[in-house]
């Protein structure tokens, strides 16, 4: 099972490579901290999120004052999980772009913008399917872009079941689920919908990093039918 979800992403990271004990940000050669942007926007809430993790090597980093990072102006502030640490902020409303500044300690600034990619929505002509029988889902939206895939999220009534169907085809615009990829978990009502990811490299960083966008569409239910 494909789980987008970064912070799982990280720390599996961390279980591979390192502790995930934290260092200061100020202890470290600044010039080799690398940066992650993420935005995403969930059009079911009307909410875009956006995260900053610093890296040193495999080991995350908190920063230390007079660092810091902000996204359209407003300071994120630090979240931490099981070592894990970044720094985040939600905003109560749909952003097509956001721009992050991070200083650090040594009082140089690095600007990036994170683009929201194009939207994507599931077809609610569809009402039900067969689980035991291959399935063809096409989006309302753009195809499959550059530098994007997109993934078809499955949650089962009881929400206790996942399963993602992928797509990186530049210029599709279907996903295809094949019969009997669901278990029998999830016959009834399953919620269902896209996310169109979208990954590039910085544009201004102390050494190397990403910025990763993504569009959640809105979920519909449909009923799956052995």
């Amino acid at each position: 099972m494909k789980q987008p979800i970064i912070a799982l992403s990280i720390l599996s990271v961390c279980m591979v490579l390192t502790s995930c004990d934290p260092e200061r940000s100020e202890d470290v050669n600044q010039d080799r901290i690398n940066t992650d942007y993420s935005i995403q926007y969930k059009d079911q809430k009307g909410e875009t999120e956006t995260s900053a993790a610093f890296w040193f090597g495999s080991t995350p980093l908190r920063l230390t004052a007079p660092a810091e990072v902000t996204a359209d102006d407003r300071l994120l502030k630090k979240r931490e999980f099981l070592g894990i640490v970044d720094y985040t902020r939600t905003f109560d409303s749909k952003k097509s772009s956001v721009t992050f500044s991070y200083t650090d300690v040594d009082g140089r600034t690095f600007v990036n913008v994170a683009t929201l990619p194009a939207s994507i929505q599931v077809d609610e002509s569809l009402t039900s399917f067969s689980r035991s029988q291959d399935q063809l889902f096409t989006w309302i939206g753009d195809p499959v872009g550059s530098d994007e895939h997109v993934d078809m999220q499955f949650r089962s009534e009881d929400g206790e079941s996942i399963h993602y169907v992928s797509k990186t085809n530049t210029g599709s615009s279907s996903v295809l689920l094949s019969a009997n990829d669901l278990g029998i978990d999830f016959i009834g009502n399953v919620k269902i919908n896209f996310i169109r990811y979208e990954k590039s490299d910085l544009q201004e960083g102390p050494r190397n990093g990403k910025i990763t966008s993504s569009f959640y569409s809105k979920t519909v239910i449909m009923e799956v039918t052995e």
